[in-house]
């Protein structure tokens, strides 16, 4: 992407940009302590802290809901390409850049966190509704199989497809 000049307008959207992507990296630092606390429930076998904390997530993810749509107005008044951080911010003015890639860096510490706690949390239960399946099993429990309208085997697994992570 090449510079392009910038007059006073591009720089208040570019202000806008700023705050509203920091805000955004605010919200992803909040997930953190969130995602910590949904492993722990999941370790403790904590329904009730586990379901305040996928709320409290539901939370954060309505907060972000409208993310491109906003990237994009923004990218419109900037009047540049609605593209990923690192490349905006290589078409930026030198001040401008520096700040807007190391907001990029630190979007990228904090995403690989989230990251990792999630997929800890996926892993983990992942493997506590695999051994809950095996005990079922190991009890002899009664066949779950269920059929479609057209008396077509839907599932046969003692828990509805929605709780299996990888599906």
């Amino acid at each position: 992407m090449s510079k392009v000049t910038f007059s006073e307008k591009h720089y208040k959207a570019l202000d806008g940009l700023y705050a509203y992507m920091t805000e955004i990296l605010g919200l992803y630092e909040g997930i953190i302590p969130m995602l910590k606390d949904e492993l722990a429930a999941i370790s403790a076998d904590d329904t009730v802290s586990l379901d305040a904390s996928m709320n409290a997530q539901q939370a954060v993810i309505l907060k972000t809901k409208h993310f491109s749509e906003k990237i994009a107005e923004f990218s419109r008044d900037i009047e540049v390409p609605n593209t990923n951080l690192r490349t905006l911010a290589a078409g930026l003015p030198n001040g401008e850049g520096e700040r807007f890639r190391a907001l990029h860096d630190k979007y990228e510490t904090v995403l690989q966190e989230v990251l990792f706690y999630r997929n800890k949390c996926k892993e983990l239960l992942s493997s506590k509704i695999y051994g809950i399946e095996r005990r079922l099993d190991a009890m002899g429990a009664v066949d779950n199989t269920t059929y479609n309208s057209q008396a077509g085997e839907v599932q046969t697994s003692r828990f509805p497809q929605s709780f299996h992570l990888d599906a």
